[in-house]
């Protein structure tokens, strides 16, 4: 997400080309462990959308009330935790 942020924000790139540099720069990780990943345009919907959310927290981050704290509470437990992009298990 710091990538995604500092390539949209200080480097002033679009929305989808800081998606795209962010996916270059995990899939050789993901890769390189011999896991199959999803489709690169699944991959880049999740990085603008997580983003998405993240500017929706950060509007209401003055406000003090309960629900609030909650979001901002997920969302770090969510931003803690590795970006999964593996594929989808067909059970």
């Amino acid at each position: 997400m710091r990538n995604f942020v500092f390539h949209h924000l200080t480097l002033k790139k679009t929305l989808k080309d800081s998606a795209q540099l962010v996916y270059d720069e995990l899939m050789p990780f993901w890769l390189k462990s011999h896991l199959p990943t999803r489709h690169k345009d699944h991959v880049i919907k999740k990085i603008k959308d997580t983003y998405a959310e993240y500017c929706n927290l950060m509007k209401n981050k003055a406000r003090g009330n309960e629900k609030d704290h909650e979001n901002q509470e997920h969302f770090s437990r969510m931003i803690d935790n590795l970006f999964d992009i593996s594929h989808a298990a067909s059970d």
